[in-house]
């Protein structure tokens, strides 16, 4: 629902939307609490919440405001074009467009996403040994704690646009009655 909410705020700044996918109502079988607290399924949750979102950026949000591509000089001297990876991109776009009276909270939701896609990239490209550990359950709470309060800094952030101002949160995110 956040990211839903991050969109229609997007909406109200007339850029696209910001997440290419809401996820809303969908049935996401590795996004849950672990009953089993498996090094596996941890992975699989982490996996997944990457998926909810770097990989779910949409890179049309930033198209008309700082460039998708960055040139590399190569040792031989050539330059190389590469696309910019989608963190970067919001880093630089919300660093252009918002200005903070404390910039912690804003280092620390990058961290955050950093963080996690930092997590999902041992599995992502090697097979990992599975392992029981009752410690998974807590680190999978950590992540989930930090991982809301990063998505909560983004909505926030992008409230303090000029033209949020319209922006009228529902009551359950107000109050933080979430479940």
């Amino acid at each position: 629902m956040s990211l839903k909410e991050i969109n229609s705020l997007c909406r109200l700044i007339g850029k696209p939307l910001l997440f290419r996918c809401e996820y809303e109502n969908r049935n996401l079988t590795n996004f849950r609490y672990l009953t089993k607290p498996t090094q596996r399924d941890l992975e699989l949750f982490i996996h997944t919440l990457d998926k909810l979102i770097s990989e779910n950026l949409n890179k049309e949000f930033f198209k008309d405001d700082i460039p998708l591509e960055e040139e590399i000089t190569r040792r031989d001297g050539k330059i190389e074009a590469r696309q910019r990876g989608t963190l970067s991109l919001l880093e630089e776009w919300i660093k252009q467009n918002f200005r903070f009276p404390q910039s912690q909270p804003m280092k620390e939701m990058f961290s955050t996403f950093r963080e996690i896609r930092h997590e999902r990239q041992p599995q992502a490209h090697a097979i990992t040994k599975d392992k029981y550990d009752e410690k998974i359950k807590k680190k999978q709470q950590t992540v989930m704690i930090n991982a809301y309060t990063a998505i909560r800094t983004l909505r926030l952030i992008l409230m303090n646009h000029p033209l949020a101002k319209k922006y009228d949160p529902p009551q359950w995110l107000q109050s933080g009655n979430i479940s």
